[in-house]
């Protein structure tokens, strides 16, 4: 059964794995599997994707001429009058 604690729990420090304040800058980004992620160029791709729309962003992302590379470009979306 559940019990009470009687101190409150500290909240939670968020981890970020990746300098997205820096990438999100409106510049495009050369970034390189095992330097500046270590997951699999797709899976990257798709955690950009998924930071833009989370943070109301629109993301471009192309694969370089290797299968480690991917250029991606983070810019803030445009209210529409």
């Amino acid at each position: 059964m559940a019990r009470r604690v009687a101190k409150r729990l500290e909240p939670r420090k968020t981890r970020t794995y990746y300098p997205w304040d820096q990438w999100a800058d409106g510049s495009t980004w050369e970034l390189t599997r095992g330097v500046d992620f270590a997951v699999e160029t797709e899976i990257m791709r798709v955690i950009v994707l998924s930071y833009a729309r989370r943070h109301g962003m629109r993301a471009t992302t192309n694969r370089g001429r290797d299968e480690d590379t991917l250029f991606i470009h983070l810019a803030k979306t445009r209210k529409r009058a």
